[in-house]
């Protein structure tokens, strides 16, 4: 398997035909997502984002072993989008990290002053990661906050994000790839009806990138958690409720809208809630604890996710100023 060594693709589907036909069937989210209607950023250009971010080329092709050898790097924040003092500190703590990109757990607008949806809460503070040669390093998924606060909502979040439009039939939700890791982004706001085609989308994915790629790591990204110790999990999406992320091939589901991190085992699959991305909004470890969690703690930060050979660490670092300082550390085997 070389496909994360190669140049950076366009798109995930090397069909032209088929993103035509692609294309027209979300034609109203498209079009409304190919131009910045309105924006008044100076960012650079985030429209055509490769599906598949290159690292170093050196890196061999991954393999099952059990010696432990550092393949890539990335970083993700959720719930960040408010243009405070602290989304600033995480921005300039995750710039300072040797990583291939940045995933977002949702949330990446909220209900601020003076804080315009992702024009400022994104542009202002990880410039950086939004443009360039490859077209761009930054993949969010939606949190209730992007459909919900003041100037955001899904027309606003596709604009802003218009390469979703060539990452999947829906671009709602899609599948990235980052040297030795492939990343599940998806949609916890949609309605009953499309999270059915969410659902049956994730189960092909995952079980073929499970099959195929044995050497890769399988990480879902969903902005409510399906569990938590807060008062209200996402049981919707649920193994119970037929999302069968162990069985499909996942090894790790990543969520936010808590903003707490906290790692919870259950039936042998980690769930990590990933922290809060800005000082506004951040939430204290609730008193009481579900059955499976592990590990609870406070504070604004974002998320190092390390790949190996042989494992997958998750580290929650808050920032001082540096790299930031570890609170947190699950790790997956396989």
């Amino acid at each position: 398997m070389q496909r994360s060594h190669e140049a950076p693709r366009a798109s995930t589907n090397p069909d032209g035909r088929k993103a035509a036909r692609r294309l027209l069937a979300v034609a109203a989210v498209a079009l409304s997502a190919t131009v910045l209607l309105g924006c008044t950023s100076t960012a650079p250009q985030r429209e055509g984002r490769p599906a598949t971010v290159a690292v170093d080329g050196n890196v061999p092709a991954p393999t099952v072993t059990t010696e432990s050898t550092l393949t890539t790097t990335l970083a993700l924040v959720t719930d960040y989008g408010s243009c405070d003092d602290g989304e600033r500190k995480v921005a300039d703590m995750v710039a300072s990290w040797p990583i291939s990109m940045v995933a977002t757990a949702g949330d990446n607008a909220r209900s601020a002053a003076d804080c315009t949806p992702y024009q400022q809460s994104v542009d202002d503070y990880y410039t950086p990661f939004l443009g360039g040669a490859d077209g761009g390093r930054f993949y969010p998924v939606p949190g209730d906050e992007d459909y919900s606060a003041p100037g955001a909502g899904l027309d606003a979040y596709l604009k802003a994000f218009g390469f979703l439009a060539t990452m999947n039939d829906d671009p709602r939700w899609y599948k990235l790839n980052a040297g030795t890791v492939n990343m599940f982004m998806l949609d916890s706001e949609v309605d009953a009806d499309s999270m059915a085609a969410q659902k049956a989308w994730l189960q092909q994915a995952l079980t073929q990138a499970h099959e195929s790629e044995p050497g890769y790591w399988n990480i879902v990204v969903v902005h409510r958690p399906p569990f938590t110790s807060a008062a209200q999990p996402n049981t919707a999406m649920r193994p119970a409720d037929g999302w069968d992320y162990k069985a499909w091939g996942a090894n790790v589901v990543i969520s936010g809208h808590e903003r707490f991190w906290e790692e919870l085992q259950v039936d042998g699959l980690t769930y990590v809630t990933a922290g809060v991305g800005a000082s506004t909004g951040a939430a204290e470890c609730p008193s009481t604890r579900a059955p499976g969690s592990r590990k609870c703690v406070s504070g604004t930060g974002a998320v190092l996710i390390s790949a190996f050979t042989d494992k997958l660490t998750l580290e929650y670092r808050t920032p001082d100023g540096g790299k930031g300082s570890t609170k947190a550390t699950a790790t997956v085997t396989r």
